[in-house]
């Protein structure tokens, strides 16, 4: 691959598909299922609920992130 096709993937990594991975986590955690709503948002905006699943989102996101860096060795 070419430096420049390189560099696109590389941005669509770093910041379409984490935000992306961040709202599905963050919609699992704190919606638990139910549909999305700006306004359930805004109604719990002093809930703790809501920035701990943000946190527990971003976390996901950074082990994901590890364990792809790192994989494990299967080989005997």
């Amino acid at each position: 691959m070419t430096s420049n096709n390189l560099k696109i993937l590389n941005f669509i990594n770093k910041y379409v598909i984490s935000f992306i991975y961040i709202i599905l986590m963050f919609w699992c955690f704190f919606f638990e299922g139910d549909s999305f709503s700006i306004e359930k948002i805004i109604a719990h905006k002093n809930d703790p609920r809501m920035y701990l699943a943000l946190f527990w989102a971003i976390l996901s996101l950074l082990f994901f992130r590890w364990w792809m860096k790192f994989p494990k060795n299967n080989k005997k």
